[in-house]
């Protein structure tokens, strides 16, 4: 946007030289030449201008020029920065005779800016030749000798500018690309050099259709170089945004004000900027709101107030602009996050996406803290967290740091490196404290283990697809329970059934512990273990046991030893089975173990 701003001040700096200067001689090659050396003294590019100025007079004073040509900055060739096909001026005919030049209206016809990859559009000289004023006092005048682009401007009340359908074409010399603003509709009424001016419109940009009002306090200060406060808002079915502020060319472009912008989807608005992420239920709607201070090429806005998928949060950021590769840093706090969605949506990517290929390679990187007093992932509420995510040459890293929930703390981090081969990506975690009937009951099912549980987690996935990253997880588990019970099923009544014909151990009851681990190693959809251990009072159980994320189905065998009260040295080796579902294991005792099951587990040993 900047640049067509820019872009239409030359535009106007343009036609103020030309219309100044028009009474006093048209239609001769002289006036060619003179117009085009006053244009390019103002505008320090070289301007020529094609065809034959034209004047009619009736009512008022009407001037055309044709083939105009504002050529790139010297050595960097290609096509004109701006060509247009004719400009036309009404000039009010009374104050022309009192000596004012008075424009009614000027229309462009056939516009078009080539704002170029290589930034064409840069460096353009102040687009007056008159030196900024302060509010109150007057434009100053060029120094004696100067030359032609630095005289003080005649008295001129410009009026009004029209365009109508009009269309901006930008070309991106450097890659090929093209864009363009269509149905270029503009009102902009500047009534004099020392007034404030204003303007409305619209245009079609990509599919949609955008609306604008504009104004600046002190618009020549600003094209002369120096600042002004202006207000500046768009508004479109991806985006609405204003500025309200002040903003200068002192050496840069430089603003400073209170920005609000407002999406009611980011996905739909990264689509209509040239970024599509596919569908999703994710990136909804979205708002920004804060203090801006842009000194190219750093932006800063500080009390900043940022919601996302109805999740909202104050801090501050700052984006600094190096070339083409963007940086993002920024820090926020919130009262409570929700990122289930965001869980879901890479849930699902694992199961569904199939051959869609991951992503990290990016043009940018990122620099994000987040705390949370509360954060609601999935079934999980944690408390006092706080999230670091960075992203930058083909590598992502999130870190949830010292998190406290389900009665105990924890820590997690992801990381992802993109090369040649794909992605690698690694995630670990650690717990300690926790009650472990929570989470084992909220992501497994499992309602009736109770314990105190501490433990480690790292798990590693490879490849370029998502379907490739699903079926390469692999990884391991280490937990251990203590002090906890297993509700609905009393163990040691296993030791009783041997000779049961129906072989099914009793349910009721419950079989408490003094300790209870295993480790378990993944490998894509399946969870092994071949060290389950268990002590409670009187027995010990070794068994080993796979299962299926897929089904939540459970298969495995152990031995369980059970010391009897009236026989403390000689402990019974009961061989079981274990069957079903996770959530409900059913133990059966195992018949063709009996008598070969080798020594018993002792309990306590």
């Amino acid at each position: 946007m900047k640049r067509i701003i820019a872009a239409l001040l030359v535009l106007l700096a343009v036609f103020v030289a030309v219309i100044a200067i028009a009474p006093l001689f048209l239609s001769t090659d002289a006036a060619k030449k003179r117009i085009a050396e006053e244009i390019s003294g103002w505008t320090g590019r070289q301007v020529t201008l094609t065809g034959e100025p034209e004047v009619s007079l009736f009512l008022t004073l009407t001037v055309t020029l044709h083939g105009i040509n504002i050529a790139n900055p010297a050595g960097m060739g290609g096509p004109p920065f701006i060509s247009m096909e004719a400009v036309v001026g009404r000039i009010k005919l009374l104050p022309l005779f009192l000596g004012r030049t008075e424009i009614a209206e000027f229309s462009l016809i056939n516009l078009r800016i080539t704002a170029d990859g290589r930034q064409n559009w840069r460096e353009i000289k102040p687009l007056l030749p008159i030196a900024p004023t302060k509010p109150g006092g007057a434009a100053k005048p060029a120094e004696s000798g100067a030359p032609p682009s630095a005289r003080p401007a005649p008295t001129i009340t410009l009026g009004r500018f029209v365009m109508q359908g009009g269309i901006i074409t930008f070309e991106n010399e450097r890659t090929g690309e093209h864009d363009a603003l269509n149905a270029v509709d503009i009102d902009f009424s500047w009534p004099s050099l020392t007034s404030p001016a204003s303007g409305s419109g619209s245009f079609v940009w990509r599919g949609e259709t955008v609306e604008f009002d504009a104004s600046v306090g002190r618009p020549l200060e600003l094209m002369g170089g120096d600042t002004s406060n202006m207000h500046v808002a768009l508004s479109s079915t991806p985006v609405r945004f204003s500025f309200d502020g002040t903003g200068g060319r002192i050496q840069s472009l430089q603003l400073d004000g209170q920005l609000k912008l407002k999406t009611p989807s980011m996905r739909r608005l990264m689509e209509w900027f040239g970024s599509p992420l596919g569908p999703g239920n994710i990136l909804g709607p979205a708002e920004l709101n804060g203090h801006v201070a842009w000194n190219r090429p750093d932006l800063a806005i500080d009390k900043a107030s940022l919601s996302l998928d109805g999740n909202a949060a104050e801090g501050a950021m700052s984006v600094r602009f190096d070339g083409d590769r963007p940086s993002l840093q920024g820090t926020f706090a919130a009262d409570k996050l929700d990122v289930t969605p965001y869980i879901d949506a890479l849930r699902e990517k694992l199961a569904t996406a199939g051959h869609e290929e991951i992503m990290l390679a990016g043009e940018g990187s990122l620099d994000l803290r987040v705390s949370a007093a509360e954060l609601i992932a999935g079934p999980t509420q944690l408390t006092s967290t706080a999230l670091w995510a960075t992203m930058g040459g083909g590598k992502l890293s999130i870190d949830l740091g010292e998190a406290h929930a389900y009665g105990g703390e924890g820590q997690a981090k992801l990381s992802a490196a993109m090369d040649d081969a794909g992605v690698t990506a690694n995630f670990t975690a650690q717990f300690d404290g926790i009650a472990a009937a929570g989470p084992l009951g909220d992501y497994l099912g499992i309602g009736a283990l109770s314990g105190t549980g501490s433990g480690d987690v790292e798990i590693t996935a490879a490849g370029r697809t998502w379907g490739e990253v699903a079926k390469g997880l692999s990884g391991s588990a280490k937990a251990t329970l203590a002090d906890g019970a297993l509700a609905g099923l009393d163990i040691a009544r296993l030791a009783n059934i041997a000779t049961d014909p129906e072989g099914v151990a009793e349910k009721g009851g419950s079989t408490a512990f003094s300790e209870l681990g295993g480790t378990l190693t993944v490998a894509g959809a399946k969870l092994t273990s071949g060290d389950i251990h268990a002590e409670g009072d009187g027995f010990a159980i070794r068994a080993e046991a796979t299962a299926s994320v897929l089904d939540a189905s459970l298969t495995g065998s152990g031995t369980l030893s059970v010391v009897k009260p009236d026989q403390p040295t000689q402990p019974s080796a009961v061989p079981f089975l274990i069957k079903g579902k996770w959530s409900e294991p059913v133990l059966l005792p195992d018949y063709a173990r009996q008598g070969s099951a080798g020594g018993p587990p002792t309990p306590g040993g």
